[in-house]
């Protein structure tokens, strides 16, 4: 992420003359850009407006046998 600013203070320090427009317009001439830094965009609403699945085993998760108990999603 170094920028037309960044550039011009490394440049200074390591004892060149040089403007910050200057380097702007070098660094635009030879498409030399910033890496932007993306914004953080929130993907899930935690809001829900959709009511949960109803709880059809009532908690009850621990079967004598196998295939007792099957729970399917309404569409």
């Amino acid at each position: 992420m170094y920028g037309s600013p960044r550039i011009h203070k490394d440049l200074q320090e390591m004892g060149e003359r040089v403007g910050v427009n200057r380097v702007a317009r070098l660094m635009r001439a030879n498409d030399i850009a910033s890496k932007m830094a993306r914004k953080f965009v929130i993907t899930t609403n935690s809001k829900n407006t959709m009511q949960p699945a109803p709880d059809l085993l009532k908690r009850e998760f621990d079967v004598e046998r196998p295939d007792k108990a099957w729970s399917l999603t309404p569409p």
